[in-house]
């Protein structure tokens, strides 16, 4: 008798793990593939969503679509997945940020913190924000960068957590952490400046 009724749990687990792949499992990895830039990573977080969805079905109260319910927990799993590849990355491959702060750059300020070279106007970010193309030369840009900085630059972006934390997770120093999240953002600013510039 116990034997039925597991048999009969088990049914609906599996037509919705079904349903759900059907109906947003391009979308899931649509998200995932375009955040973590790794297809065998971006194939774990969609299966993680859906286990974590599958057993959280019942606490689905219905208040936002499906899609986005199953886009949220992706986004967790994301979070998830990018501090335990960074923070394997930081561990195999430390060496090199004890030489961050060491390398010989050009800042674009001057000792008073003032641009040495005035930024190039992109025009009215409203307006740029609200154009296609922008999204599709931001993303390239952020494709450009390399994989370490790219993946602290995503990790901030899609996460709540305070710097100090992490950089914790990751096992990096706080200054460590904003070293690599200013090089991204000045990264970005020059590949979007060379590419928006007037």
């Amino acid at each position: 008798m116990q034997s039925q009724n597991v048999k009969a749990d088990l049914k609906p687990v599996s037509v919705y793990a079904e349903k759900w792949l059907q109906m947003y499992g391009d979308a899931l990895f649509r998200l995932a593939f375009r955040l973590l830039r790794n297809r065998e990573w971006a194939e774990d977080a969609v299966q993680e969503t859906l286990l974590a969805a599958l057993k959280s079905r019942t606490g689905f109260r219905g208040q936002a679509s499906e899609k986005t319910w199953l886009m949220a927990i992706l986004k967790h799993k994301i979070v998830d997945i990018q501090r335990l590849r960074l923070k394997e990355m930081f561990s195999d491959s430390g060496k090199w940020l004890e030489n961050a702060g060491r390398e010989s750059a050009s800042l674009p300020f001057d000792n008073r913190g003032s641009w040495t070279e005035t930024p190039t106007d992109w025009g009215d970010p409203c307006d740029l924000l609200s154009q296609q193309q922008l999204e599709e030369q931001l993303e390239e840009c952020i494709d450009a960068l390399p994989i370490r900085i790219s993946q602290v630059l995503l990790l901030k972006l899609h996460s709540d957590h305070p710097v100090k934390q992490l950089s914790n997770d990751l096992g990096i120093s706080a200054g460590h952490f904003n070293v690599l999240l200013y090089r991204a953002r000045m990264a970005l600013r020059n590949c979007l400046d060379r590419k928006w510039g007037r």
